[in-house]
């Protein structure tokens, strides 16, 4: 199969005629092919909700970050900081995790959901990490 390299098509940015060099080419320029690809990349910013109309890099601080309508934002590393402070013992095995390093411990949602967060705290458990992977071990096999 032969590809009619006679063609003449028209530029999506300015609607100039122009014959494609390459398969799949929209533009007539390279100029064109620049706007057109901030064009799409714009459009997938929206399609993904990204786009909140401030400036780059600010769209993902405070409450225009998509973790901020869940709550997860309160799992940040001060709250569970203070959170291993209050608690400080390992509610399945009472291993003291006072000074463990973030690398022993977790803070574990009870109910396996990590979109509930409540603010009394009461869906959370400090865990250490081996009773947390024997938590979704033992989880999983009830499936």
């Amino acid at each position: 199969m032969q590809r009619n390299i006679n063609i003449i098509r028209l530029c999506v940015i300015c609607n100039t005629e122009y014959k494609p060099t390459t398969y799949g080419q929209k533009t007539c320029s390279k100029k064109c092919a620049r706007i057109n690809k901030t064009k799409v990349a714009r459009k997938r910013a929206i399609k993904l909700g990204l786009n909140t109309g401030l400036p780059f890099g600010e769209a993902q601080r405070g409450k225009n970050h998509h973790n901020y309508k869940h709550g997860l934002g309160m799992l940040s590393a001060r709250l569970s900081k203070s959170i291993k402070k209050k608690r400080r013992y390992c509610n399945r095995c009472d291993k003291d995790l006072l000074e463990a390093t973030h690398y022993f411990w977790v803070i574990h949602h009870k109910d396996h959901n990590k979109y509930n967060n409540p603010v009394d705290e009461s869906n959370w458990e400090l865990l250490c990490k081996c009773c947390h992977n024997k938590e979704h071990h033992s989880k999983n096999d009830l499936y």
